[in-house]
């Protein structure tokens, strides 16, 4: 556990402690084994149900109180609208024990970073574990009606199948389909149910007696490999995995006769820490992944508040939590016997399913909600013209003679579609129609964004679908006045050859701006005026390194100057030409530059924390209230 822990927070330390999981996974299958072969022997075969509730009971009561904790922190400490949406799939995933083909699917490597990871991305083994806990007492209630030896000899056939899963999946670029995978990971599993088989048979003495012999070599081989293995290296998946499982379980038989080493393993401390190693296990990266997000300390400073934390949680979470339910199968007065828990389970998962969906929406506030965010355009037709009440003129227009547009269709990102609710009261009050065609995490266009892995963005789909089905609408159903926004396309892309252009590079720039040369194009011909505010100034905060989160604060300049610099391409590859307008809205929302302002008038025009983009509320209200003008005065002028 201690090498898992190592390797997570500062992986030159120990480039092996990944392994750590490797050496559980083949201990997990040999105890497993062998409690299944000791039923077998007692009562000549298997109570599934005993079984499974048992499982339930041990893994369970811990996992679901992680899964609400990080829920909850996730809630406070993230506001982006994409980041939540992710957070809450992956904490289904790891609630219903399919983490690792999620975090395949999704494309999300295992090796990345961890300042910017999922606090749960390290699931991906425990529901490798209960896959096998599901599937493999069902083949084993069937395999122990055979003959030991064929049994033994269909483990040893379906290990190597797996390990050669594992190296026909292997890709150096990036081996995580390799890593997470259930089939190319159960021949470590495998290894210690085979070690089972060989130690309840009548080759328990001979195996015994060779593993202790060669105990110093294989203990020397697997701190070795531990030291020296690399995680992405073509040896570990064509080989290596298969390896280290095999020594693996050959330490473990050398400790099945007492030694030097078993009795130093047996000490109290070690003991102590073994009752509690799920859930070190469990707590240990949640808060490496915060403290970088929060703190970003030195590596060995890190190991120490991860390692304090992570103990304190878990002895916790064991004492409170596991130990009552496992030990004494009660939840305050009420026995969990299986039949219990056949209905106890669905209902816990459930529950917190419901706790995650609740704490981490995909979608703005309500206050927010109505709009194209729910995944299509909405027109909303105006009330007769009134009046718009004087809240003082805009510093920079007024539009007092100006011929007001008859209807206004908002396009962009999440940006507008949090300050929609703004210009709906504004339009409204104006008569003038609101088209809303803006949808949170979307570009302007109809081109996929990428993820810098080269899979496509998780809502590049939807994205596409949205925008364009939009879009058709409106040049069938042409607006006056067409506001732009777009932050969003500051995510990578893909080239027309397929290749992910990253954001800031050439190429990268000259296929954003033809792609968006050709929606304006589009627009324009309809006749439609269209202006394109600069994405404005994001953070709140003067200096990063003092910022709530130094990485999001460094990331908001970073994006911001990229699609700025697009942007002021596009202004002057669109100079003079007719109907097109510009609005830098910079000095109404960071007048000083940066930091802008929290509040402004004594209002608090954006979201803070993590977030630093949205309007809030109020914010909304106030900037339509002060661009409304220009949109009336732009194209008049």
């Amino acid at each position: 556990m201690l090498s898992v822990i190592i390797y997570h927070v500062h992986e030159p330390w120990l480039p092996g402690g990944f392994l750590g999981v490797d050496i559980f996974f083949v201990l997990s299958g040999f105890l497993i084994t062998s409690l299944l072969l000791a039923e077998y022997q007692t009562t000549n075969g298997i109570r599934l149900s005993r079984f499974w509730s048992r499982r339930a009971r041990r893994l369970l009561p811990a996992i679901l109180l992680l899964i609400v904790v990080v829920a909850f922190v996730e809630h406070v400490t993230v506001a982006e609208i994409a980041v939540r949406a992710t957070r809450r799939s992956e904490l289904l995933a790891t609630l219903f024990y399919v983490a690792n083909w999620f975090y395949v699917f999704a494309g999300d490597s295992y090796f990345a970073g961890y300042a910017g990871a999922s606090p749960v991305r390290h699931t991906w083994s425990l529901a490798i574990e209960e896959q096998f806990y599901l599937v493999y007492p069902l083949l084993m209630a069937a395999g122990l009606r055979m003959r030991r030896r064929w049994l033994q000899i269909v483990m040893l056939v379906a290990m190597g199948a797996s390990a050669l899963i594992m190296a026909g999946m292997f890709d150096p670029t990036d081996p995580s389909r390799a890593y997470y995978g259930t089939g190319a990971r159960v021949h470590q599993l495998l290894a210690g149910a085979v070690l089972a088989l060989l130690l309840v048979g009548g080759h328990r003495k001979v195996t015994v007696l060779w593993a202790r012999r060669l105990l110093p070599a294989t203990s020397v081989l697997l701190i070795g490999a531990l030291i020296l293995m690399q995680d992405d290296g073509t040896f570990y998946y064509r080989g290596g995995a298969l390896l280290v499982g095999v020594v693996t379980a050959g330490v473990i038989a050398g400790l099945e006769q007492p030694t030097g080493l078993q009795r130093a393993l047996s000490r109290r401390p070690l003991v102590v820490i073994g009752l509690i190693s799920y859930g070190l296990y469990l707590w240990h990266f949640p808060f490496v992944v915060w403290l970088q997000r929060f703190w970003s300390p030195r590596p060995i400073a890190l190991l120490a508040a991860t390692l304090t934390l992570t103990a304190a949680a878990a002895t916790a979470s064991y004492l409170l939590i596991e130990r009552p339910i496992r030990v004494n199968r009660r939840i305050f007065r009420w026995n969990l016997t299986p039949r219990k828990l056949l209905y106890l389970v669905p209902a816990a998962s459930l529950s917190v399913a419901v706790f995650v969906f609740i704490a981490l929406p995909d979608t703005l506030p309500d206050w927010a909600r109505g709009g194209g965010q729910d995944g299509g355009l909405v027109v909303r037709e105006a009330a007769p013209p009134s009046t718009i009440p004087a809240d003082g003129e805009p510093e920079f227009g007024s539009g007092e003679s100006a011929e007001q547009p008859t209807s206004v269709a908002i396009v962009g990102d999440s940006f507008m579609v949090s300050a929609l609710p703004g210009f709906r009261t504004v339009l409204d009050e104006a008569g003038i129609t609101l088209v809303e065609a803006a949808f949170p995490a979307c570009p302007i266009g109809h081109e996929p964004l990428a993820n810098y892995d080269g899979e496509p963005h998780f809502k590049a789909d939807e994205c596409v679908a949205s925008t364009s089905s939009a879009y058709e609408w409106l040049l069938d159903h042409p607006a006056d006045v067409v506001v732009w926004h777009d932050l969003q396309s500051v995510l990578p892309r893909f080239g027309e050859d397929g290749d992910v252009l990253e954001p800031g590079t050439p190429e990268w720039r000259d296929d954003l701006l033809e792609e968006w040369s050709g929606i304006l194009t589009e627009f324009t011909d309809r006749h439609m005026d269209v202006i394109i505010l600069e994405p404005p100034l994001r953070s709140q905060d003067a200096n990063c390194a003092s910022a709530e989160s130094e990485k999001r604060c460094t990331d908001i300049r970073s994006q911001d100057e990229t699609i700025r610099e697009a942007t002021d391409a596009f202004r002057l590859a669109n100079a003079g030409v007719a109907g097109v307008y510009f609005l830098d809205v910079d000095d109404l929302l960071c007048p000083q530059g940066v930091p802008c302002p929290a509040k402004i008038g004594g209002i608090t025009v954006r979201e803070g924390g993590t977030d630093q983009t949205h309007f809030t509320e109020q914010g909304a209200e106030w900037f339509a209230g002060k661009v409304f003008p220009l949109v009336v005065e732009l194209p008049n002028s």
